[in-house]
């Protein structure tokens, strides 16, 4: 058989035949069948011609023009695919994928693709469906070198009844059939220009929000207030942002005309472009609601006084109910009187009994006594006093000696207030004084004058409540307290007056001196007047207090 081969191949060279791949092929539908076939020998022996199954076990549609031809397959190499292509070499289907050739021969191949059917190739002659065909000096082991030098009969294709001689050399040039429109091609370019931004706020209805604060810094006399407004005005806005970018679009059109030629084949020629350019604004809206907020502050400064309770409590402190046995005549009295002037105006009564036996004088007395703040800022405090007070004298040669020892118990209320600002504190403090006073005077006089020394010991308990603002608050801590304040002093009395200065200390006020003057003058019988006026000064701290009382007094 290769001898063979080796023959035909010189004959083949000698007619001008040349050897080619298997690839070079070009065979038309009547020249590939799927057929029966059996071998004889290296005879192949084919019957039933029909069109040749595709992989999909469908017969391709081959139209004008179009041919098939074997190519190297991609899916599995080294074996052949099948295609079916177009006048123009391009492919239009994939008939098989892969396959192999089974059998060459000068006049025909053997083929299976995709592993079904036997196909045959008839290379040196055309043939209809239904024919039957014999090929003889198959080589049934081929080769890689066999399939790339094979010697194609025709490398053309072949109508039914023709044969590779009967093929003309040169095939006549082909003319044009007809001539139209084909489509259009276009491509556009798009550029964007610059950006511009215009806002636009529609303001709503504004709400305004106020708020106070206060804040208070105490010094020694009053309670400084500061009330901060803050305004808060807030407007919704609704606004729209426009971006407006303008878009310039040049577009190019290519008009083509589609040329059919007599051998099926077409060609494309392209007219003269037509360039269009335009500009379009690309708008972007973008709303929002931001708000306008707009604070204000502005601040307003009150003060009021801190010291109406303190100074209440004080002047119960220094000023205990006591008696003074040396003023008082013998017998049972009592006695209205009010205050004459100070930092509280005070009124009440009192009633007592006195006695002196061999030289010793007892007594004791009750009172009440009710009182109301003067000139304090914003601040008022009304005071409320019971007490009682028993007492001694007892005259020795050189020493007259007193003992007395009392207890009140007081009730004062302080309202402070800062209307403009709505703030208020009302306070309640209950004052209990359990006290004594232990001394003597001189039993003789220099000028009229009567040295005095002695000590006053003072228990103060306080307990209060407080309602309103704490900003306002000047309530003293609650508990109990004792001051002992020893003193000297003089004693002149002259007629129905007497004078008497003592100089006390103790640890609030230090050093204070203190000066009382008093007078008992009988207006009727039985009836005096009784009129007391002092004034107490603090040396080293600052403490001052006037004091005075006018009463009448009945003794019977």
């Amino acid at each position: 058989m290769k001898k063979f081969l080796a023959a035909a191949a010189a004959l083949f060279a000698f007619t001008g035949i040349a050897k080619a791949d298997i690839t070079d092929g070009q065979f038309s539908t009547n020249q590939i069948f799927d057929v029966q076939y059996y071998w004889s020998g290296n005879t192949l022996n084919a019957s039933s011609f029909i069109a040749p199954y595709d992989m999909n076990f469908s017969h391709p549609t081959v139209g004008a023009g179009q041919y098939f031809k074997f190519f190297q397959s991609t899916t599995n190499p080294g074996t052949y695919g099948l295609g079916l292509y177009n006048a123009n070499g391009t492919l239009a289907q994939v008939v098989h994928n892969t396959g192999t050739l089974q059998a060459i021969g000068p006049d025909a191949l053997f083929y299976v693709g995709s592993g079904f059917f036997g196909t045959v190739i008839t290379t040196s002659a055309g043939y209809s469906y239904g024919q039957s065909g014999t090929f003889t000096n198959m080589d049934t082991s081929v080769s890689g070198t066999d399939a790339s030098s094979y010697t194609w009969a025709s490398t053309t294709p072949l109508s039914a009844g023709q044969t590779a001689s009967s093929t003309p050399a040169t095939p006549p040039a082909p003319t044009v059939v007809s001539t139209a429109a084909g489509p259009s091609t276009s491509t556009s370019t798009s550029v964007p220009g610059v950006t511009t931004t215009a806002v636009v706020d529609t303001r709503g209805s504004s709400t305004t929000n106020v708020t106070n604060a206060h804040t208070a810094v105490p010094d020694a006399k009053n309670i400084n207030v500061t009330r901060t407004t803050t305004t808060v005005v807030s407007t919704p806005i609704t606004r729209v942002t426009t971006q407006t970018t303008p878009i310039t679009t040049t577009t190019v059109t290519t008009p083509t005309t589609v040329t059919t030629w007599s051998d099926g084949s077409t060609t494309t020629s392209n007219g003269t472009p037509v360039t269009n350019v335009s500009t379009t604004n690309q708008v972007v809206a973008v709303t929002t609601y931001p708000v306008d907020v707009q604070t204000s502050t502005g601040t307003q400064n009150r003060s009021v006084s801190a010291t109406g309770t303190k100074d209440a409590i004080a002047h119960r402190n220094m000023n205990l109910f006591l008696i003074d046995p040396l003023a008082t005549k013998d017998g049972a009295w009592a006695s209205p009187y009010g205050s004459l002037g100070g930092k509280f105006a005070t009124g009440g009564a009192a009633l007592g009994y006195q006695k002196t036996i061999d030289g010793n004088t007892f007594g004791f007395a009750l009172n009440h006594v009710q009182g109301d703040s003067r000139g304090y800022t914003r601040s008022t405090t009304s005071t409320d006093s019971t007490g009682g007070n028993a007492y001694i004298l007892t005259r020795q040669e050189y020493l007259w000696l007193k003992a007395s020892v009392g207890f009140s118990q007081s009730n004062h209320s302080t309202n402070v207030s800062i209307p403009e600002f709505a703030l208020t504190n009302a306070s309640k403090v209950r004052q209990n004084n359990y006290y004594a006073d232990l001394g003597g005077y001189s039993a003789g006089t220099l000028f009229g004058i009567r040295a005095v020394s002695g000590v006053i010991i003072n228990y103060s308990d306080l307990k209060g409540t407080e309602s309103g603002s704490p900003l306002l608050s000047s309530l003293p801590a609650n508990g109990g307290t004792t001051k002992v304040s020893p003193y000297v002093g003089a004693r002149y009395e002259y007629g129905k007056a007497a004078v008497e200065t003592r100089i006390y200390t103790n640890t609030e006020y230090k050093t204070v001196v203190s000066t009382r003057a008093s007078v008992n003058q009988p207006i009727a019988k039985n009836v005096y007047v009784n009129a007391t006026i002092g004034f107490d000064k603090g040396v080293s701290q600052k403490y001052n207090n006037v004091y005075g009382l006018v009463g009448l007094k009945w003794t019977f």
